[in-house]
């Protein structure tokens, strides 16, 4: 995985994922209507946001203090969200 180790071009894939995920979590708030018909806009929205931490946790696997910071900070929105 050498594309990893580029800084630019994982930033480039950072902002991808993160606009992936803003625009389905927008989607969601638009087509959400008590029935829960756009739940799966926001479980792909999760699902997009859970690749870019992933991503984050790769790249920096060496710094355990801020990768337990990254994964507390993501479950505490899954759940605010849920």
């Amino acid at each position: 995985m050498k594309w990893i180790e580029d800084s630019r071009l994982r930033g480039i894939v950072y902002f991808i994922l993160f606009d992936i995920a803003l625009f389905l979590f927008l989607f969601y708030l638009d087509r959400e209507d008590g029935s829960g018909r756009a739940r799966g806009l926001l479980i792909a929205s999760f699902v997009s946001l859970l690749g870019m931490l992933l991503l984050f946790l790769w790249t920096n696997r060496q710094n355990t203090l801020l990768m337990a910071t990254a994964i507390f900070f993501y479950l505490s929105f899954v759940l605010y969200c849920i």
